[in-house]
């Protein structure tokens, strides 16, 4: 239920499709794992750079988010 008026979480770099709602599915995970999803780069504080922060994918894969596409680490 959280959420924000600034125009930035909506950039690419700043988006991760999943499934579920934020009590289901891989969402709901996430939600259920604040601090787990962290460490993993799903959940990004505000005050740090989305293209900066590192994301392990479910098959394990780290990568960033860099503009429009995608660089595997």
């Amino acid at each position: 239920m959280g959420g924000t008026s600034d125009p930035a979480a909506n950039e690419v770099p700043n988006l991760a499709l999943l499934c579920g709602t934020g009590t289901t599915g891989c969402h709901g995970d996430i939600e259920s794992h604040r601090t787990q999803a962290k460490a993993d780069g799903w959940i990004v504080p505000k005050w740090k750079n989305p293209t900066t922060v590192p994301m392990l994918d479910v098959f394990d894969n780290v990568f960033l988010f860099d503009g429009d596409e995608r660089v595997d680490l």
